[in-house]
């Protein structure tokens, strides 16, 4: 939707008819709750203007803001009356943000990202010249309520401490959603699917967001998409039995995980034993294969393993589950989280070759190749995340096994050349919670680390010494997959 303002810059607030979920008022707040009900002056403070800014509405003409298929995301644009440099200066939560223009032929265009559902900002724009600065009238933009079925998210701890913004796919009891929440648990992008969102992930060029569509069995397709500011879709990969989880690295590489299924001749009996296996993909479905649990861990077929989770045949067997990865820059190499075989393994890209496995002894399989000596006795239990720290560690989440104890985040000093695994450090949250689906933890900016306890419904993250600073929570029925952080919403990596 496109909104024009007449040469004279009225002011204009956008109403919206929609209804939406807030923040629990009962919740713990970290704010200044001061009553300032007989205050007078706008909610929203004035735009800061630089000194000495001359107010000049004639310096542009045909002032519009133009909305998204998410109407959280706009952008303003005019036409240049004077020559010089404009900028776009946006007072959001009490902060003036300075916002550079883009020329697309006479016009000048700004995208505004990162605003709350049903908040008001006011803007001004700015023109500069030698010595000369010029500003027009102060505009107000109000946006609307995104949706009534929204899950509320309430936040404990300093959203100052845990800045920025978080992609978080929702798989909710009312439908699957993907958004994008500020640090005070405030929706600023959204997008309903119909499928369940596994992972979904701040793109590098600061554009959009990239999630994963799981396929329903080894024959049948599952894709990765890319979903821009405005609402548009692209896909980036296809291929039959991608699932839970995929990476990109820094040369624009896809990996993901898919299943390989294979039929077992066992003591007379032909058995269908489902394993996985590490892809490279990409939008023309082409695939190149890496690696496959099959040549590096043998299955043990005196036991039967799970069966019925496997969609279309309930005979499969749910052998080894990979089900999380991540690009491992340093090493040329993804790690993967083997749930079933109680292992994580390091895929050099290039060869195939397995680098490292770090593997729990006595686990369902053995793996073929000599694992890492670890330092401790279960280092792996049903893992479904790993990546790489600054510092070089691996960042693992172990679940555990349903009923058996507290899910936890555990870090291991790695030394290859020795052939060894230290734990280093381990956090179980600030109460136990037993997570028995998906399950993440991650480094973020400034050495902190984002935890999803999915299942939960609860994100939090730690400071750079392992402390609590911050969660969000949400009510009953919305749980949470794989989470990404930035500090800013359209800024490159």
């Amino acid at each position: 939707m496109r909104i024009d303002f007449p040469k004279a810059l009225s002011s204009l607030v956008l109403l919206s008819a929609c209804a939406g979920t807030t923040a629990n008022p009962d919740a713990e707040s970290a704010f200044d709750e001061t009553d300032t009900s007989e205050e007078t002056g706008p909610e929203t403070p004035e735009v800061d203007v630089p000194t000495g800014c001359v107010d000049d509405d004639s310096v542009i003409s045909d002032l519009s803001i133009d909305e998204a298929d998410v109407a959280t995301v706009f952008t303003v644009s005019w036409t240049p009356e004077q020559e010089g440099t404009a900028t776009l200066l946006m007072n959001i939560d009490g902060e003036t943000q300075v916002l550079p223009a883009t020329m697309d032929d006479d016009r000048a265009t700004v995208q505004v990202l990162g605003v709350p559902q049903d908040h008001e900002v006011r803007y001004r724009v700015v023109v500069a010249h030698g010595s000369d600065t010029w500003c027009t009238s102060e505009q107000v933009h109000e946006t609307p309520l995104l949706s009534t079925e929204l899950p509320a998210f309430t936040v404990s701890g300093d959203p100052e401490a845990a800045p920025g913004f978080f992609s978080v796919p929702i798989i909710s009891t009312l439908g699957n959603t993907l958004a994008v929440l500020d640090a005070e648990g405030r929706y600023v992008w959204t997008k309903s699917v119909t499928d369940t969102p596994y992972r979904l992930e701040f793109d590098s060029t600061g554009d959009g967001l990239i999630v994963n569509r799981h396929a329903y069995t080894a024959d049948e397709p599952g894709n990765i998409t890319h979903h821009a500011w405005d609402g548009t879709t692209t896909l980036l990969a296809r291929a039959d039995g991608l699932t839970k989880d995929f990476c990109i690295n820094d040369e624009g590489r896809i990996f993901s995980l898919a299943w390989d299924l294979r039929e077992i001749e066992h003591e007379g009996e032909t058995r269908k034993i489902l394993g996985d296996r590490l892809v490279e993909v990409d939008a023309d479905g082409v695939v190149n294969e890496i690696w496959s649990v099959w040549d590096h861990f043998e299955p043990n077929l005196d036991k039967v393993a799970h069966q019925g989770g496997y969609t279309g045949d309930d005979e499969v067997e749910d052998w080894s589950h990979a089900n999380g990865l991540s690009c491992d820059v340093d090493d040329g190499a993804v790690l993967v989280s083997v749930a079933n075989l109680q292992a994580i393994v390091s895929v050099d890209v290039e060869t195939g070759e397995e680098l490292w496995t770090l593997a729990t002894a006595g686990a369902p399989s053995a793996p073929a190749d000599e694992p890492l000596t670890p330092d401790t006795e279960q280092p792996i239990h049903n893992p479904h995340s790993v990546y790489r720290t600054a510092s070089g560690e691996i960042m693992v989440f172990n679940r555990m096994l349903l009923g058996a104890g507290c899910s936890e985040v555990t870090t291991f000093a790695i030394d290859e050349e020795a052939g060894t695994a230290e734990l280093v450090d381990s956090y179980a949250g600030t109460e136990c919670l037993g997570i028995y689906f998906l399950g993440m933890a991650r480094p973020i900016a400034d050495e902190r680390t984002l935890i999803s306890w999915t299942t939960a419904g609860r994100l939090e993250q730690l400071d750079a010494n392992g402390e609590h600073i911050w969660a969000l929570q949400s009510e009953l029925g919305a749980g949470l997959a794989y989470t990404d952080h930035r500090p800013a919403m359209g800024v490159a990596d």
